[in-house]
């Protein structure tokens, strides 16, 4: 089905049009079968309507065929929409192999925005059209909901925690950041925007020298400053804050776990019980390293809350990734 059939609202990735393609038959479903049953309502109201006061209406035997039938197209309906809202929800929280990686930070009243390069936004995020990928958020003080109407895309972002959504951005423009979860005084005016761009002005962008269409003035855009990736910013810190004192990141035993190749493994906790070490595993490891123990390792490590921001985390999830 066309993007803009029944639409009103622009898509601007593969989930909006999946999204919009179960919608438009949905709505279309459910007006024939609603007409048709207000259609059988009334011609039952008019055909078998009492002709006078005292008349006793007549007696209609159920007819089982009538009735099994209903049911079971309903049913089938039902499983149809099941499968299909079931496909479209498993594109949405599937990762992609080729994916990129924004970190988002919310907070009263703004969205921040990473990325591996070092750069950091305010309300803004660029993308790449045709590009999948994954928003990786957690929030420094209330609940916030990260919300894009045209990727017909939202997820709550929670402090003290990171939840992610991915999303392939296939129409080049400007879309809205919204949050969609009261969150204060000024919660209406935390707006933000998505820039998607071609391949061309994207790899202009990633190079400093993209000018916005918008802009009347000739200079290029000013490229945020460098200084270091945030994987080179998490091995900073990393030593810095002695964290090399006790864990290697050779794969070494030492006083506590060695970090490497331990982003997205499987670890076993004292009791036999085992986890993913996925983003939520590091930040509670760091901000609460007590509450999962690894096996075969004391409870001794101090905790770091309060003396690494919500970004640091992120710097130091990005330096894991990178020791395989």
């Amino acid at each position: 089905m066309s993007r803009f059939a029944l639409n009103f609202l622009p898509s601007a990735s593969v989930s909006a049009d999946n999204f919009m393609s179960f919608i438009n038959v949905a709505n279309v479903v459910g007006t024939v079968m609603f007409v048709a049953t207000m259609g059988v309502m009334f011609y039952c109201i008019f055909k078998f309507k009492r002709k006078h006061v005292n008349e006793e209406g007549a007696y209609i035997p159920g007819n089982y065929l009538v009735e099994f039938t209903g049911v079971f197209l309903i049913s089938i309906w039902v499983a149809i929409f099941f499968l299909w809202g079931w496909r479209d929800y498993s594109y949405v929280i599937t990762p992609r192999a080729d994916e990129a990686e924004v970190n988002v930070i919310a907070q009263q009243w703004q969205w921040t925005m990473q990325y591996a390069s070092g750069r950091t936004y305010t309300n803004e995020v660029y993308l790449q059209v045709n590009k999948p990928v994954r928003f990786v958020m957690t929030s420094k003080d209330v609940l916030h909901s990260f919300f894009i109407p045209e990727f017909r895309l939202k997820q709550d972002v929670v402090p003290g925690q990171f939840t992610s959504l991915h999303a392939t951005p296939n129409v080049v423009g400007e879309f809205h950041i919204f949050c969609a979860e009261y969150c204060g005084t000024a919660h209406s005016k935390m707006l933000g925007t998505v820039h998607i761009l071609s391949s061309e002005d994207y790899q202009k962008w990633l190079d400093g020298v993209y000018v916005a269409p918008a802009k009347a003035a000739s200079a290029a855009e000013p490229a945020p400053a460098r200084t270091m990736t945030m994987a080179e910013n998490g091995a900073h810190l990393f030593r810095s804050k002695s964290c090399v004192t006790c864990h290697s990141v050779t794969g070494e035993r030492m006083i506590g776990p060695s970090v490497k190749g331990l982003f997205g493994s499987v670890v076993e906790l004292e009791g036999g019980v085992k986890v993913k070490a996925d983003e939520n595993y590091v930040r509670e490891s760091i901000m609460d390293p007590m509450k999962k123990i690894v096996k075969g390792f004391a409870p001794q490590m101090p905790t770091f809350r309060g003396m690494l921001s919500d970004e640091d985390v992120n710097d130091l999830i990005a330096y894991f990734k990178t020791l395989k």
